[in-house]
C-alpha cells in the first residue's frame, strides 16, 4: 500500500510518544513492503522532501515554536500545517491517509482534500480531551476553540484508532463517538533490542523522557530529586526532551544548586536513548496528561522500574498495575516516597522489573502492533476502495 501518515511534528526533531509512534510504524511498514510518507512541518534544515531509512519525509510548512496552550506550537502552526496538508494531498495520491486527529485543523484539511476520492481517511487519536480539559490547559478562549475543533474532528471519519482503552473511553464519553467506529491499537515496543539492555550495569540515575511543556510536570520531578539529593549524594537526574519549559526548568535547577547533577539532553539518537533506558535505576513519568505513555512500556522492556502520576487525564494508570509492574503517585510527597523505596529496596525493584517485562512483551511492534495496523488499513481499503475519482 501507498500510505501517508500526517502529524505536524516529526521524530527525532521532536521527542514525544506520538511522533515516535509514527516513526516506528512508518519504518516498519516500509520493511514489510509498503511505501510510506510522513507528512509534517519542516523541522529540519535543507530540502523539504527527504528520505530516512526508506521513509519519505515531507515538510509542508515551516515550524514555528512558541509557548502557549498548545504545548510548544505557535498559534499559527496548526493553520500553516493544515494549509500545507491540503495542498500536498491535492497533489498526490495515496491508497490510505492516516492523520493524527490533533492538530484538528489538519484533520479537517485532509478531509477536504480527499473529497471526491475513494481514499479512506483514518484518524489516530493519541488522546481525547473535551471542553473542560482544554479550558484548563489553554484558557477560556483558546480552550473553547480547541474543544470545538476537537468535536468537529470526531465527526470526520468512521475509521478511528485509539492508542488505549482509556483514550477510547474518553472518545465515547466526552466526544460522543460511536464505539464501533473505534479500533484500539496500542503503541509498540521493540522488545528485541530493549530486552538486551536488561543486563546493563545500572547507574545511580533517575531518567525521564518527555516534551518539556507545562502539563508534563517535569518541575515535579526536579523538586522530588532536590528532596532526595542529600540522602543519595551520587544520584543523578537525566531529563531527555525539548520544549518551551526548558529555560524555566534549568532556572529551577540552578536555584536548587543541582546543576552538576541534573543533565538536560535533547535530540538524542535512538541508540543513545536505549542506552540511557538500559542504565537508569528508575524511570519516572510525572505527566498529568498521557494518551498512552509509550516510553513507560519501553522502560519496562529495558528492565527499569517505572513510576508514573495517577491522573484522570492519563492512561498511565491503565498501563501500570500499581505495585505489580510499576508504581503510581498522587502527590509530590508520594513521588519522593516511591523513589526512595525503589532506590533502597532491591527486592521491590526486581519484582517490578520482572512483571514489567511481561507487560512489555504484550506490545511488541513486529509481533502484534504493526500487523494490527496493517489489518486495520487493509480493511479500510477493502471497504472504501481507494484512489481519486477520474
Amino acid at each position: 500500500m501507498k500510505i501517508a501518515i500526517l502529524y505536524d511534528v516529526l521524530y527525532p526533531f521532536s521527542i514525544g510518544g506520538g511522533e515516535r509512534t509514527n516513526w516506528e510504524l512508518a519504518r516498519r511498514l516500509v520493511a514489510r513492503g509498503h511505501e510510506v510518507t510522513l507528512v509534517s512541518s519542516r523541522m529540519w534544515a535543507g530540502r523539504s522532501d527527504i528520505e530516512r531509512e526508506g521513509v519519505r519525509c515531507v515538510g509542508v510548512c515551516r515550524w514555528h515554536a512558541r509557548a502557549n496552550g498548545l504545548g510548544n506550537r505557535s498559534i499559527a502552526q496548526p493553520v500553516l500545517f493544515a494549509f500545507g496538508t491540503f495542498l500536498f494531498l491535492r497533489r498526490e495520491n495515496f491508497d490510505v491517509v492516516v492523520c493524527c486527529a490533533f492538530p484538528y485543523l489538519a484533520a479537517l484539511a485532509a478531509k477536504a482534500a480527499l473529497a471526491f476520492t475513494r481514499t479512506p481517511l483514518m484518524l489516530m487519536w493519541f488522546e481525547a480531551r473535551g471542553l473542560a480539559a482544554w479550558m484548563r490547559q489553554a484558557g477560556p478562549v483558546l480552550g473553547a476553540c480547541a474543544a470545538f475543533f476537537e468535536k468537529w474532528a470526531s465527526c470526520l471519519s468512521s475509521l478511528n484508532q485509539a492508542n488505549s482503552s482509556f483514550t477510547a473511553g474518553r472518545m465515547v464519553r466526552l466526544l460522543g463517538m460511536r464505539p464501533e467506529s473505534i479500533t484500539i491499537i496500542h503503541c509498540g515496543v521493540d522488545n528485541a533490542s530493549l530486552a538486551a539492555l536488561t543486563e546493563n550495569r545500572k547507574e545511580p540515575a533517575i531518567l525521564t523522557v518527555s516534551r518539556l511543556v507545562p502539563h508534563k510536570r517535569i518541575d515535579t520531578l526536579i523538586r522530588a530529586f532536590r528532596n532526595l539529593a542529600g540522602e543519595f549524594p551520587d544520584l543523578m537526574l537525566w531529563i531527555v526532551g525539548s520544549g518551551v519549559e526548558r529555560a524555566a526548568l534549568e532556572s529551577e535547577v540552578r536555584e536548587s544548586r543541582l546543576v552538576e547533577r541534573v543533565v538536560f539532553m535533547e535530540h538524542v539518537p535512538e541508540e543513545s536513548l536505549q542506552r540511557l533506558l538500559g542504565t537508569a535505576r528508575v524511570f519516572v513519568l510525572p505527566s498529568e496528561q498521557e494518551g498512552f505513555g509509550m516510553v513507560l512500556v519501553e522502560a519496562m522492556a529495558a528492565g527499569v522500574p517505572v513510576i508514573a502520576r495517577r491522573s484522570p487525564l492519563s492512561a498511565a494508570q491503565d498501563i501500570i498495575e500499581d505495585g505489580r509492574d510499576g508504581l503510581l503517585f498522587d502527590s509530590d510527597e508520594a513521588l519522593v516516597y516511591l523513589l526512595r523505596r525503589v532506590l533502597t529496596n532491591d527486592d521491590l525493584a526486581a519484582t517490578l522489573i520482572a512483571a514489567g517485562k511481561v507487560k512489555a512483551a504484550e506490545n511488541d511492534w513486529d509481533g502484534s502492533i504493526v500487523p494490527a495496523f496493517e489489518a486495520w488499513m487493509a480493511s479500510a481499503t477493502r471497504r472504501h476502495g481507494f484512489g481519486r475519482v477520474s
